[in-house]
């Protein structure tokens, strides 16, 4: 669901609520957080890459997550394509879902919506940008794939230099 508030959100605030930078970048950490937190929670278990079970386990650990991440990504970004350029070629699709929304819109909120009104609006704002989401995620996702990764790598491979230098230091006392 905040894939779709990050998809419409912005060009909603920006074209009729006067867009608060507090509000936006809200929005972009609600957005990312879980992402975020995932990444951390690796970094984390990367202080434990010590033993080769232990070594084997995480990489396991990581390598899964980073498929997960990858397909994820790809996913998401291949099925929003496909939504662009099916609803570019149909506009009919577009007024069905403009149609859905004003009538779930209606049900719940005393705004009366009309069904023109949200098909430009589908079709001027929201088609436009989803190309460009599309991409800004599976570009984090791969991010959030790699960064992980990369600081194990780079964590153990510190450890395994201070573990060099003290026993060349204790071979040379």
């Amino acid at each position: 669901m905040l894939g779709f508030l990050q998809i419409i959100y912005p060009s909603f605030k920006y074209y009729f609520l006067n867009a608060v930078t507090t509000n936006i970048l809200l929005l972009q950490i609600l957005s990312y957080s879980p992402i975020v937190l995932s990444t951390i929670f690796m970094i984390y278990i990367g202080r434990y890459y010590q033993g080769s079970m232990t070594k084997r386990a995480i990489l396991a650990l990581i390598n899964g997550r980073i498929l997960a991440f990858i397909l994820k990504g790809i996913l998401f970004y291949f099925l929003i394509q496909w939504f662009v350029g099916y609803s570019l070629k149909n506009p009919n699709v577009l007024y069905v879902i403009a149609d859905y929304t004003s009538w779930i819109v209606n049900i719940f909120t005393d705004i009366n919506t009309n069904t023109e009104g949200l098909y430009k609006y589908y079709y001027v704002y929201v088609i436009p940008t989803l190309r460009d989401t599309a991409l800004k995620i599976i570009l984090t996702m791969m991010l959030f794939a790699v960064f992980p990764y990369l600081t194990i790598f780079f964590k153990s491979s510190i450890n395994r230099s201070k573990k060099y230098k003290i026993k060349k230091e204790y071979e040379n006392y």
